[in-house]
């Protein structure tokens, strides 16, 4: 999942999270001015199971009943109109 581009200002040569290995930052002060928000999804990265298929899409759910966020896979489809090929 992780890139080699930095997630904060985008440098290149960035190294991964090494919890999540999910999100990467080229320095320091960018892993630290990124980490009241990424720590609330980090642990969940590390036990996301795999994606159930390409069509599969992650995205974060803040349900209204819980303080913490959950990762989530969720299906997207596209659906093509017949005649003019337009999604």
């Amino acid at each position: 999942m992780a890139t080699s581009t930095c997630i904060i200002c985008n440098s290149s040569n960035a190294k991964s999270c090494s919890s999540c290995h999910s999100i990467s930052y080229c320095s320091l002060e960018c892993q630290k001015s990124d980490w009241p928000l990424h720590k609330t999804i980090c642990k969940t990265f590390t036990t996301l199971p795999s994606r159930p298929s390409p069509s599969h899409k992650l995205a974060i759910l803040f349900p209204v009943d819980s303080k913490d966020p959950q990762l989530i896979w969720i299906k997207c489809e596209r659906d093509v109109d017949d005649e003019d090929g337009i999604a």
